[in-house]
């Protein structure tokens, strides 16, 4: 086999191991997506039940089941908000995740020991959205800022929980947080292990009151490079 007969294969492969990847992605997005219509299905007809025996109660006359129905009225009414926004924030993870995908390289993560498949990606954006005020479709934009500033892999996964623990301090957003972080690793060519301590710098900075941390990550991109070769 010559060498162009090689790279033709490898690439092949690569395609493959891409293909599977975006796919086991994408069933593990979409069961989530089916167990959270399924809660709302349930959700909805258990008020739908509750309200009814109530309802029913209030006709006959009982003033303490009228004043009860009003208020589980308005418990129905929560419970099917929340449970309406939970599926539109399954499908725009699921949207932002297959972003993701189109930049996620396990080949590049073999090679730094840093391998994560897109389907344990998405699940910990999923649990990294359970221990921090940020939600999950808000995750996977931050990993995709992540991932397209270099960083793969369980890399990225350990510079997203620094961008999103820097977030939830409200002083910026997950996007914001991880392109500074970012830029100031690849400056400095730091690796992912070093990310909390620079958002630690980056938040004294910002905390000082001299500058927000959309304008510090928006200047860091310019300055920081120059700095760091000095």
């Amino acid at each position: 086999m010559n060498n162009l007969q090689g790279i033709m294969v490898q690439r092949s492969v690569q395609a493959g191991q891409f293909k599977a990847g975006m796919l086991q992605a994408a069933q593990s997005v979409r069961q989530l997506n089916q167990e959270l219509r399924q809660a709302a299905v349930s959700a909805r007809a258990a008020s739908k039940s509750i309200g009814d025996d109530l309802w029913k109660a209030a006709a006959k006359g009982n003033q303490g089941a009228r004043g009860l129905t009003l208020v589980m009225a308005g418990l129905s009414a929560a419970i099917l908000a929340a449970a309406g926004a939970a599926t539109a924030g399954a499908i725009e993870l699921e949207r932002n995740m297959q972003n993701v995908a189109t930049i996620w390289d396990e080949s590049a993560q073999k090679a730094t020991g840093s391998l994560l498949s897109l389907e344990d990606a998405t699940k910990g954006v999923v649990q990294l959205s359970r221990e921090l005020p940020q939600s999950a479709a808000t995750a996977a934009e931050g990993l995709y800022q992540v991932a397209s500033s270099g960083f793969q892999g369980t890399d990225a996964m350990k510079v997203l929980e620094a961008a999103m623990t820097a977030a939830s301090a409200g002083l910026t957003n997950t996007e914001t947080a991880a392109r500074g972080i970012t830029a100031v690793l690849n400056a400095y060519g730091m690796n992912a292990t070093r990310a909390t301590e620079v958002s630690d710098i980056l938040f004294e900075t910002v905390n000082l009151g001299i500058i927000s941390f959309g304008e510090l990550s928006n200047v860091l991109g310019d300055f920081v490079g120059l700095t760091a070769q000095a």
